[in-house]
């Protein structure tokens, strides 16, 4: 799998799911089920939405930041990752911006996949990457690396 988080507006982090041997896969994020362009929204029904257009516009984006990290997922981890996004496709998580977004959700995919993690996922990106992320890479660290 690759996770990616990005700087555009408040910034978003999502998922890349890379089956094995293979350099493109479906991609997700986790947003709000009434997503507005035009403004954040705090709180409501989350949603799992396909998010290759957003990779792909801001790859192609000179003024966004973009940093991936690849995480090397064995079958079975690769398949409960699977699962766990069926399951939030069918029945999303609650979403606030503040205490379960899109971080917050890729840490449960993390988590789901490797059953028992030694580690979060945020602790794979350093201070630097994170400090360079505005918003996203402050409320990773302050909810996850204590930073």
């Amino acid at each position: 799998m690759k996770v990616y988080l990005d700087d555009l507006r408040a910034g978003h982090a999502y998922i890349e799911l890379l089956p094995a041997g293979s350099d493109d896969g479906d991609v997700y994020g986790f947003y709000p089920a009434k997503f507005d362009e035009k403004k954040e929204v705090l709180l409501g029904e989350g949603q799992l939405r396909k998010d290759r257009t957003r990779l792909e516009k801001n790859r192609a984006a000179a003024d966004v930041r973009q940093i991936a990290k690849t995480i090397p997922l064995s079958g079975e981890e690769f398949e409960r990752l699977k699962q766990f996004l069926a399951k939030q496709e069918q029945n999303p998580s609650f979403y606030f911006l503040v205490g379960y977004n899109c971080i917050d959700f890729l840490e449960d995919a993390y988590a789901a996949a490797k059953e028992q993690p030694e580690d979060k996922l945020m602790d794979r990106y350093s201070d630097d990457e994170l400090d360079e992320l505005g918003y996203v890479g402050t409320y990773a660290k302050w909810r996850f690396i204590g930073g």
